[in-house]
């Protein structure tokens, strides 16, 4: 087969992985564009952000782009747009600003370019918005936890003591990433649980009283959508998952444990709630599922991440690397029979260990 040329704006680490998944028929070529604040590669090398100063490995067969600054989402779909024709990229798989590039998905297919989203813009703002989408997954079949939106700080209280009177009570907004925001209402604020530096949400302490809570939100009338929820103290599974056309393809179930180990579980209880997400929502492409644990060990709906999720690279360990067969479905060299079932009962973790940098004078 001729060379596939693959442009993708994060998850670099995927390079390798697909690499390696490839038939020696096949050959992949990747364009990369990066944000400066969190890589420096230096021609064909890639610098992750995994240590304050990065991790230099040598790429080959990849080309990087640093991208320009500030760029709206609609503006920045259009900039991939121009480097994937310039690059002549035939698939694009991009890892962020994911609703600004299906808005362009129309104009990259008219330019002959299969670009990898789970949904058109609407449905992408409905999931992102945790609120909205649990709203519309009402009904399904899928466990949630408890919750109330609010946006005014009187229907705050009453939310925190309607859903105080049978759980253990947090509060997020519902537009957010990474955990920012996210709060543990307690009577005593303590160390009881872990800072959200170790959960890599820097400068934020998750335990809150309702006193400060509310400090927190001033006088406004009004606020930012919040959700009070059930605290879900439990351990939180992870599936990473490659769909069509509202059919789940494959999905990878991660336990996290408690130790920092994840564990590749059989779990069809959880696959059950995600097939019938993706059909609720069409899905396809690549995206990821998270469920928590209640206080009882049951298992609900945290939310959809709809891209690859940041810990993906664990889920290559199956056997399946999710965005080869990706790449492969969108450039129509392979079918939905043809991806491998992953592997399970695997317990992995990663091992880091120091290397040098640069040596400065």
């Amino acid at each position: 087969m001729k060379t596939a040329n693959v442009y993708l704006n994060s998850h670099f680490e995927v390079i390798e992985a697909v690499q390696s998944a490839a038939l020696p028929s096949e050959k992949f070529e990747f364009v990369c564009s990066y944000r400066r604040d969190k890589f420096q590669p230096q021609g064909p090398a890639l610098a992750t952000a995994a240590t304050p100063l990065g991790v230099v490995r040598t790429l080959p067969n990849a080309t990087f782009i640093r991208e320009p600054a500030r760029l709206s989402s609609p503006a920045y779909g259009r900039y991939c747009l121009e480097v994937a024709r310039k690059y002549r990229a035939d698939v694009f798989v991009p890892g962020r600003q994911v609703s600004g590039i299906s808005a362009q998905a129309a104009s990259f297919e008219q330019h002959g370019i299969r670009v990898v989203v789970p949904a058109a813009p609407p449905t992408l703002n409905q999931i992102n918005h945790k609120g909205r989408f649990y709203e519309s997954v009402r009904g399904c079949g899928v466990p949630l936890p408890a919750f109330e939106q609010v946006d005014k700080l009187a229907d705050f209280e009453a939310a925190v003591k309607a859903v105080g009177r049978q759980h253990e009570v947090c509060y997020k907004p519902a537009v957010s990433i990474f955990g920012y925001g996210f709060h543990i209402l307690v009577e005593h604020p303590s160390a009881r649980h872990p800072s959200a530096e170790q959960r890599g949400a820097p400068a934020l302490r998750l335990d809150i009283s309702l006193p400060e809570a509310l400090a927190k939100f001033g006088r406004r009338s009004r606020f930012k959508t919040q959700l009070v929820m059930q605290h879900l103290p439990g351990l939180e599974r992870s599936v990473d998952c490659l769909g069509a056309n509202g059919r789940l393809l494959c999905g990878i179930v991660r336990r996290k444990n408690s130790d920092g180990t994840q564990f590749f579980e059989a779990n069809e209880t959880v696959l059950g709630y995600v097939r019938t997400l993706v059909a609720h929502f069409k899905l396809s492409g690549l995206f990821n599922v998270q469920f928590k644990d209640d206080a009882e060990g049951r298992p609900r709906l945290l939310e959809i991440n709809p891209r690859m999720a940041g810990g993906i690279s664990y889920s290559f360990l199956s056997g399946v690397v999710l965005p080869y067969w990706a790449i492969r479905l969108a450039l129509g060299t392979a079918g939905p029979g043809d991806i491998p079932q992953p592997k399970t009962g695997l317990l992995v973790t990663d091992i880091r260990k120091p290397r040098l940098v640069c040596s400065i004078a």
